[in-house]
């Protein structure tokens, strides 16, 4: 009976274990949609001052946007594939904040380089080089996530229909909070530094997650460290630009 009832509580840890560990992960992937349509909308703005907004700009946005998802629904399915892990994703997050962080200090100097250029050249040359990279990172959380939440094939459909969904719900607000409010009470600077706080805190955040897991692996005490400095190196970045 004791044997039995050991087992018992270890199988109920276990569901509980992955529940919490699945639930993590829905909200993981309905912030990283969120952010996604966040950075699609100040994208526009951000390069008004010097290209204008017209529909060549908005144009510009949509399709590098579209572009940067595609290939990182492309490229996160193939790192899934290999080596998904909840390391992988705090290390996405990090990057991913640190290059909206680096937005800021390029739109300084690049529309300097191409304002000589045609307005369309110009258009596309500064948006695929500020934006095309965060939304690559972003794009490729979706398919590592679901790689890790899918547990059961016979679930896979409706654990990846829930993921989905998730992230559509979280581009749908977040597109109506920044078009009626927070552009027009924040301004387009702050909404990024706090898009790249968000998603840096979240990146150290889940390497916790990821030590207590395991904390007694080497690997995940050079994540921890990896984590750490990626932050201070961040922090520094953050002073230097504001």
């Amino acid at each position: 009976m004791t044997h039995n009832n050991l087992l018992k509580k270890e199988t109920v840890s276990v569901r509980t274990s992955l529940k919490e560990h699945k639930i993590l992960l829905y909200i993981i992937a309905f912030i990283a949609g969120s952010l996604i349509m966040v950075l699609e909308l100040i994208a526009g703005r951000i390069i008004a001052p010097y290209v204008g907004v017209s529909l060549y700009t908005w144009t510009s946005v949509i399709g590098i946007v579209l572009a940067g998802i595609s290939l990182g629904n492309y490229l996160g399915g193939l790192i899934a594939d290999q080596k998904a892990s909840i390391q992988l994703l705090s290390r996405l997050f990090i990057f991913t904040g640190i290059s909206c962080l680096a937005v800021l200090p390029l739109t300084y100097f690049l529309p300097q380089i191409t304002e000589k250029l045609d307005l369309i050249t110009q258009i596309l040359i500064l948006t695929i080089a500020l934006f095309f990279i965060p939304c690559t990172l972003l794009g490729s959380i979706s398919p590592i996530v679901m790689k890790l939440c899918i547990t059961n094939l016979d679930q896979a459909g409706s654990t990846i229909g829930r993921i989905s969904a998730l992230s559509t719900i979280g581009s749908i607000i977040t597109t109506f909070l920044t078009g009626f409010f927070l552009i027009s009470w924040f301004g387009v600077n702050q909404i990024l530094f706090g898009i790249a706080s968000i998603l840096i805190f979240l990146g150290l955040l889940l390497s916790f997650f990821f030590q207590k897991l395991d904390t007694k692996s080497a690997e995940n005490k050079k994540s921890f460290f990896f984590t750490i400095l990626s932050n201070i190196c961040c922090l520094l970045l953050c002073g230097f630009i504001f």
